[in-house]
């Protein structure tokens, strides 16, 4: 069947919109069982969405609004391209990352900038070497197309092992560090991931080092240090961003790299990857980067939740690793499989663990009564006595 644009508006309206909108992105679904029924619709459940590292709180007003703005009333604005706009939309986040306009590529989410990276920058004798466990988009892209990875296990606290990683880096085409690291949540200091850099760039002069600073607005670690200006003007570096977490913009797809010139246009000549945005969500960004305050309350808020879901496990005796993302690691001590399927029919879904780390538990960050209920339900789970960790 197929859906017309004036069904889609008509169906959905106003409200409907910005309810799709700021809906968590794969847990909305697309209807094709009748004309007469709304096209989108987010999942009915009153489980607690602890899962895929998402905002529990959506973009803010100030995004949403921006978004309607530029489709219109009757949603002309959608059928556009708005080329001038894309361009605009790079030039904004230069300025407000300190780099110019040549050193910045966008695309779907850093998902997109992952894998356009590994494209351009591996073959089949110079692939990607990667922390294992981690977000693996890079490292499973290359080998679909048939460009080798090297694993490398963390080390013995949980954090990417960068020594064990440069001793591999040798004729790498992509060293890749997610700094903070996905799902273990621990982040080097600015001053390691440079040192790594030089390091890594006189045993593999050709080499990319790619690092990932999804969760970086989240780090509160006095010591952590962005690598983005360093991007710009090094051309072995570069560094991927997303508005998928601290933005709460995961729906709407939206992420950007900085990087040397040459770089930036190796991956340009790709073919027009920005041409993949899509409008609502160029919009939303130029509106988020331009609210300072508001990002300032989500990370405020989510480590006042982290800090809570912290000690509660604490006090309840499990261990977890220095958590500096949103969401925890913890040492359930049993399957997290079982524990994982266990949550689920209790009403919480928490995220996936590692075959390396097969008793370890992530936990998103929710909101402060969403982290209370699931507490209660992990105390029953795990038995835990609630007045030791009252």
């Amino acid at each position: 069947m197929t859906i017309s644009r004036r069904s889609f508006v008509r169906q959905l309206g106003a409200g409907g919109a910005a309810a799709f909108i700021s809906a968590r992105g794969h847990e909305a679904w697309a209807s094709t069982r009748s004309e007469s029924e709304t096209p989108f619709a987010s999942e009915e459940t009153t489980d607690l969405i602890l899962s895929s590292n998402e905002n529990p709180l959506g973009p803010g007003q100030h995004v949403v609004d921006a978004m309607r703005g530029i489709l219109g009333p009757d949603g002309a604005g959608a059928g556009r391209y708005h080329f001038a706009q894309i361009n605009q939309t790079v030039e904004i986040l230069a300025k407000k990352h300190g780099v110019e306009p040549d050193n910045v590529f966008i695309g779907l989410g850093s998902s997109q900038i992952l894998t356009v990276s590994a494209t351009m920058f591996t073959s089949k004798d110079r692939g990607v070497v990667s922390p294992d466990p981690t977000f693996g988009t890079c490292a499973r892209f290359a080998e679909l197309i048939g460009h080798p990875a090297t694993r490398v296990p963390l080390d013995a606290s949980m954090y990417v092992d960068l020594d064990a990683m440069l001793s591999e880096s040798a004729n790498a085409g992509i060293v890749y560090v997610c700094n903070p690291n996905n799902p273990t949540a621990t982040v080097h200091t600015g001053r390691d991931m440079r040192a790594f850099v030089d390091d890594v760039v006189k045993r593999s002069p050709n080499a990319i080092i790619l690092v990932d600073e999804a969760y970086h607005e989240y780090v509160t670690d006095p010591e952590h240090e962005s690598l983005l200006s360093l991007a710009a003007e090094h051309p072995n570096v570069i560094v991927a961003r997303t508005f998928s977490k601290a933005y709460g913009m995961a729906g709407l797809r939206f992420g950007f790299a900085v990087g040397h010139t040459d770089n930036i246009k190796k991956m340009s000549d790709w073919r027009g990857m920005d041409m993949f945005t899509n409008l609502p969500g160029r919009v939303g960004v130029v509106a988020a980067l331009a609210n300072d305050e508001h990002l300032s309350r989500e990370i405020a808020r989510n480590k006042t939740v982290r800090d809570f879901t912290r000690k509660w496990f604490h006090d309840a005796g499990y261990e977890d690793t220095e958590s500096q993302a949103n969401f925890v690691y913890i040492d359930i001590r049993q399957s997290n499989e079982d524990f994982k399927k266990a949550c689920r029919e209790a009403g919480v879904r928490i995220g996936g663990g590692s075959k390396l780390y097969e008793n370890h538990a992530r936990v998103t960050i929710g909101t402060m009564d969403e982290m209370k209920r699931a507490t209660e339900i992990f105390a029953e789970l795990l038995s835990v006595n609630m007045k030791a960790v009252a």
